[in-house]
């Protein structure tokens, strides 16, 4: 799922150690080792492949995390109050001469334990500790394989969830496998989030259980074999306590409180609510009570319900407009229909999320008339198996919204959000870079694109604030027509450094109601959209 993650504060710059004038290299680590922490916890982390640099600064996202630079060249502690809300937390080095890229570190809620090599062969399992816990793993080399043991009584369901590509970003396709006690293959899964795989197995009879991970390279090439590197890192959570797949509804509506019902394994009997608090965020990350794994919610403008069954074409759901509507396609050839009022020359824009929340599905969207005749219908948008579309309806009246798989499969994990909303003019703006140096001799140049979207024609303001003294930018306007209208120059000028800040750039259209956003910069590595820039001024000779 592309989540945008934002910059409240020029406080979350968390300043460890002193920056010097013998630091002569950016800090470039490739990966955090390990990549997470359990809550109520102080880990060490390593900054692999850290350059000469040392020691530095570090900047965090949460600033309830505490940080200590270490004597040892990339070396660093984390601690993490037991209190704290589990999620990502992004890091980034810096010193005198510039900023590290963004790199995440996991905050959990299971006990962690590193992996321990030797344990490509089940004789050589790694006996975990317990069948509740988060294994920081890394397929360190070319044809790595590894393995560990638990025991599980018969009827008992663990859950195997392999995190390496969607949260990490490591370049590698997890495999996970579960082997019996006399070593057969039992299940299998490869991509189900996306390129990491997820397995929930119930055990046959009492024994000792393998889980096995190997990886083939994210991208394709001709070895045709286990592929491995010492920048790869995956958690992964190995339990029979509680897990989290999704919640109905998948998403809450902003700033209202309001509950969700948690899907997954090892629940109970009976359904497990979650209450979800007020909040204007873009996004909650939700922790299921005992449960030992986290989601994350978005927050959407307008109310949020559940399907109701029956609900095929002759007894269509009725739903308002703007609406979120989550539902399962439950069985295969099930088609969820739902029916909504519109009138003509007001545009309608539908948007599906579903494989970027981690579901089975494969969408497919169509509106149809109050007969059922269909009238558009959407799939893939190239890479994006989760359509969007922006509809005009040909006269007032009911139509119809049709949710269906398009490979007419269905079942419990085949689950789905659909967005119907008025779409409103709207802009965003883009950088082509997350770090910025501020020369010594000149000024700094900062390109900004402007996407209007919607038809939206005001004026926007781009300013520059928390900028350090004797630093300055002059705010530019992005008119409603011309060159300025997609594009404008920032220049940041002044000279008085070291200085290593964040930036803190704002658009604020002029006509009212203002609409404000921050820029954001596509890290792509994590398909994510980030408004965490940096800037650098550098120290005159």
């Amino acid at each position: 799922m592309v989540r945008l993650f934002s910059l409240s504060l020029f406080a979350l710059l968390v300043a460890i150690a002193p920056t010097t004038s013998a630091l002569a290299a950016v800090p470039t680590p490739e990966v955090l080792s390990p990549p997470g922490g359990t809550r109520g916890t102080t880990v060490t982390v390593t900054a692999v492949a850290v350059s000469e640099s040392w020691p530095c600064q570090i900047f965090c996202s949460r600033p309830e995390l505490q940080f200590k630079v270490l004597d040892e060249k990339g070396k660093f502690t984390v601690t993490i109050p037991a209190d704290c809300a589990p999620g990502v937390a992004w890091i980034r080095l810096h010193n005198a001469e510039g900023a590290a890229p963004l790199r995440p570190f996991v905050i959990g809620t299971l006990p962690e334990v590193a992996e321990v090599e030797p344990n490509n062969e089940l004789a050589k399992a790694q006996v975990l500790p317990s069948t509740a816990v988060v294994v920081q793993g890394q397929p360190g080399a070319r044809e790595d394989v590894d393995n560990y043991a638990v025991n599980l009584k018969a009827g008992q369901t663990l859950v195997a969830d392999f995190d390496g590509n969607r949260t990490l970003g490591a370049a590698c396709d997890g495999v996970l496998q579960i082997v019996s006690p006399d070593g057969f293959v039992l299940e299998q899964n490869d991509d189900d989030q996306g390129l990491d795989p997820r397995i929930a197995f119930t055990a046959p009879v009492d024994g000792r259980y393998y889980v096995r991970t190997f990886s083939f390279p994210a991208a394709t090439d001709s070895s045709v074999n286990f592929a491995g590197s010492s920048i790869w890192h995956y958690r992964l959570t190995i339990t029979t306590e509680r897990f989290t797949d999704f919640t109905l509804p998948l998403a809450a509506t902003r700033a209202t409180a309001g509950e969700v019902e948690a899907r997954g394994w090892n629940l109970g009997a009976e359904p497990v609510k979650v209450a979800i608090p007020a909040t204007d965020a873009d996004e909650i990350s939700l922790l299921v009570p005992q449960s030992g794994n986290y989601i994350t919610l978005p927050t959407v403008p307008h109310p949020v319900l559940v399907e109701l069954e029956p609900n095929a074409l002759a007894q269509p759901n009725a739903i308002p407009v703007p609406v979120g509507i989550s539902g399962i396609v439950s069985a295969p050839d099930d088609a969820d229909y739902f029916r909504f009022p519109a009138k003509k020359g007001q545009p309608l824009l539908v948007k599906v999320t579903a494989r970027s929340q981690g579901s089975l599905i494969d969408p497919v969207v169509a509106i149809c008339d109050a007969t059922g005749k269909e009238l558009q219908r959407l799939d893939d948008q190239g890479d994006k198996r989760d359509p969007e579309l922006t509809w005009n309806p040909p006269a007032d009246g009911d139509y119809l919204l049709t949710v269906t798989d398009l490979h007419h499969r269905g079942g419990p994990r085949f689950y789905y959000h659909v967005n119907i909303s008025l779409p409103k003019p709207d802009y965003r703006i883009t950088v082509a870079a997350d770090r910025f140096v501020l020369p010594i001799d000149k000024p700094l140049e900062i390109p900004i694109t402007v996407e209007r979207l919607g038809g939206f024609k005001d004026e926007i303001e781009v300013s520059v604030t928390g900028l350090p003294e004797g630093v300055t930018a002059v705010a530019v306007k992005s008119l409603a027509e011309g060159e300025t209208s997609k594009a404008v120059k920032l220049v940041i000028s002044g000279n008085p450094g070291p200085f290593s800040v964040p930036l803190q750039i704002t658009a604020t259209s002029t006509a009212e109601p203002k609409v404000i956003r921050k820029p954001t910069f596509k890290l792509t590595q994590y398909e994510l959209d980030t408004n965490y820039l940096w800037l650098t001024v550098l120290k005159k000779p």
